[in-house]
């Protein structure tokens, strides 16, 4: 996943094997619902100095 620099997107009841996450900011990635990640892995490499924030809510 991809939002951008400084942006956010939220993933709600989604499966997924494997997530990566390229770009965000410091209110960046959030997953709720019943989201289910087998694998996460944070590649933001490239960010123009923004922080990467996971936030987690509900039952991942």
């Amino acid at each position: 996943m991809d939002p951008g620099d400084g942006k956010s997107v939220t993933l709600d009841s989604v499966t997924a094997a494997n997530v990566v996450v390229q770009s965000g900011g410091s209110n960046s990635i959030h997953f709720k619902g019943n989201t289910k990640v087998d694998k996460l892995v944070i590649a933001a490499v490239n960010n123009n100095g923004n922080k990467v924030r996971i936030v987690i809510e509900g039952n991942i």
